[in-house]
């Protein structure tokens, strides 16, 4: 905005350009008229306002003249390659959402080709996702998992977690047509836990009510089991630091914390099961994810330290084992075992179980085993720490 501000007497494109910049930020955060005023004015100063206020139509639920707008932007024969591939991911979804699907695949081949061109990750996930999209409301949800995560990963590697979320949202529903639900509620709450860290108030409305519905679908009573690598964090000696800094300090630490972990859960597809005072209970499919993502959050925080002066204690216990899962939640011995082993943890520290390292502690630096007693548990259990360092 101050840019647009400032710019506005000396080059008004740019500062048209600036000002549909902000109407999509708007737009993702829910804002919806203001996205309209800012997509407005930018059309003021010379700036197409396509393709957000397409999708701000959409977002109204008036498909309808979403699917106008957007096919009326693409029909000039004057628009260039690179042109049309800033319309067609909008397009796809909008006729997608009109149920012209026959529309939305030549939309998909289109950007699949403008990806082949310029071969840039960004264009290939952005085709990847049309793809995916496509094959999914053709009810083909294998090929579209298939499309979907391979979009998902390319989002990762430029480092884009909006547009990683929306195809994890669709890589849920992928997963749910073809009968995997479990999968699908990992993907919904990976999504939801990315949307809300980046305020992203519409896709984060969605994500939560489609993780609603899989759990619904499930039935609050049922159960099965589920192998995980779990989490817990706790940050240590934190009354003494509330004491220290004040209430209102305290509340600005807790909430950086809590974005900077989050990020980190989601960068390594761990599922945020509970989030309790200052710690969290965080569920892993693979160990080497859930050690890699220990490992990030102790060495971030430490950057932090070193570059701003000061950052929390955070102690991090792990320990993969069967539980027991009803709807977004664990419980079980292995759950019990994982969240005394954290406790145990000095700050700064990572506290593994032994097992958990079996298959590649070769990998990674460990400490010696010792063998210690968790409380109400009663086999002792061996456990290693982590030289994240």
């Amino acid at each position: 905005l101050l840019a647009s501000d400032e710019l506005r007497t000396f080059d008004s494109a740019v500062a048209g350009e600036a000002l549909y910049e902000v109407g999509e930020i708007r737009l993702r955060m829910g804002d919806l008229v203001s996205a309209e005023e800012a997509f407005r004015q930018g059309h003021e100063l010379g700036r197409e306002p396509q393709p957000g206020l397409s999708l701000l139509r959409l977002a109204e639920g008036n498909v309808d003249a979403a699917a106008t707008m957007i096919k009326g932007a693409l029909a000039p024969n004057s628009l260039d390659r690179l042109a049309r591939a800033r319309l067609l991911p909008a397009a796809v979804e909008i006729v997608l959402a009109a149920g012209d699907v026959e529309t939305a695949r030549t939309a998909a081949e289109e950007l699949a080709e403008v990806a082949e061109v310029y071969g840039t990750a960004a264009f290939k996930a952005v085709a990847a996702c049309a793809r995916g999209s496509v094959e999914l409301a053709e009810g083909d949800p294998t090929a579209a998992c298939e499309s979907l995560r391979n979009s998902w990963r390319l989002w990762q590697e430029v480092d884009a977690p909006y547009e990683a979320a929306r195809a994890r949202v669709l890589l849920g529903q992928a997963h749910r047509a073809g009968g995997d639900e479990e999968s699908a509620a990992l993907e919904f709450h990976a999504a939801s836990s990315a949307f809300n860290r980046l305020g992203a108030a519409l896709d984060a409305r969605q994500s939560a009510e489609l993780l609603s519905t899989v759990a619904n679908t499930a039935g609050a009573d049922a159960t099965q089991r589920a192998t995980r690598t779990f989490m817990f964090t706790d940050i240590c000696k934190s009354t003494n630091l509330v004491e220290a800094i004040g209430d209102d300090d305290w509340e600005d630490l807790l909430r950086w914390h809590d974005q900077t972990l989050r990020a980190l859960f989601v960068e390594h597809s761990g599922e945020e099961v509970k989030h309790q005072g200052d710690g969290f209970f965080v569920a892993f499919s693979d160990a080497s994810a859930a050690v890699e993502c220990a490992v990030a959050i102790q060495r971030t925080l430490a950057d932090h330290r070193r570059a701003q002066g000061f950052s929390p204690q955070v102690r991090i216990g792990l320990h993969g084992a069967e539980a027991t899962r009803r709807r977004r939640d664990y419980g079980g011995k292995g759950v019990h075992q994982a969240a005394r082993i954290g406790a145990l943890a000095e700050a700064g520290e990572i506290l593994c179980s032994q097992e958990t390292l079996a298959a590649f502690t070769d990998a990674i630096p460990v400490s010696e085993p010792r063998v210690v007693s968790l409380k109400g548990i009663s086999e002792p259990v061996a456990v290693l720490s982590i030289d994240w360092h």
